[in-house]
């Protein structure tokens, strides 16, 4: 027993340790103000996404981004609600891949898995972070999706152009999960010129392979005042 526990210990000494982005630094156009600092049931909103985080045992450091003359208030908070995960809060940039790369700078480790989540995303569970964390572990960059379900249409000043077949059509959540050395990779050979919605696009651009398995549709984002209502009916 003994000799088991002593192995045990060993390997989790030497074990690569997780890291999670979350990104709280978005202006909220359409939101009318910085949605992740709004008041969520009791709390500001990007805590709620902290909190699962910080109670996954497969995450062990969180890099949090956020406006920069919002950085001295959240380490308050970050502090006040007990969280020990977060060890850097860098400034976001003018755009959300401006952020994480800001965040990816800040990590110091050169191998593991990091994830990156939307901070307005508060219905991130522990569960789902372990699958992702397992699934990349095989496939080195996975994200999560929901098929769509709608009829899909292009439209340009208001006028319908064409139906898009929404057949293997999915909308993709965070958190998405990649190999350090991959996001490295991928933030490494993409000018500044080039702007991605997600990370997952950024990959794609360089042609590596990202693997989509399905997500919970329950994990949506905040984007309208109308979402948080309903997040609120669903937990």
């Amino acid at each position: 027993m003994a000799l088991l526990l002593t192995c045990r210990n060993f390997l989790l000494l030497f074990a690569v340790p997780n890291i999670a982005i979350i990104v709280a630094a978005g202006q909220g156009r359409r939101f009318g103000g910085m949605k992740q600092f709004m008041t969520f049931r009791g709390m500001p909103l990007f805590l709620h996404s902290l909190l699962a985080f910080e109670a996954c045992r497969n995450i062990a450091e969180i890099v949090l981004a956020v406006p920069r003359l919002k950085i001295a208030s959240v380490r308050r908070t970050v502090r006040n609600a007990g969280i020990t995960k977060v060890h850097t809060i860098v400034a976001g940039g003018s755009r959300r891949q401006d952020s994480v790369k800001n965040a990816l700078s800040a990590v110091s480790q050169t191998r593991g898995i990091v994830a990156v989540h939307d901070a307005v995303r508060p219905v991130i569970t522990v569960p789902m972070i372990n699958k992702g964390i397992r699934l990349c572990r095989q496939h080195r960059a996975v994200v999560f999706g929901v098929p769509v379900s709608d009829t899909m249409k292009y439209v340009k000043d208001h006028v319908i152009s064409r139906t898009i077949p929404r057949d293997n059509v999915f909308t993709v959540q965070t958190p998405q999960f990649f190999s350090l050395d991959l996001l490295r990779q991928a933030f490494d050979h993409t000018g500044t010129n080039h702007e991605f919605t997600d990370e997952a696009a950024l990959l794609e651009r360089q042609g590596i392979k990202v693997h989509l398995f399905p997500g919970d549709p329950r994990n949506i984002k905040v984007t309208t005042r109308q979402d948080l209502s309903l997040i609120d009916r669903m937990l």
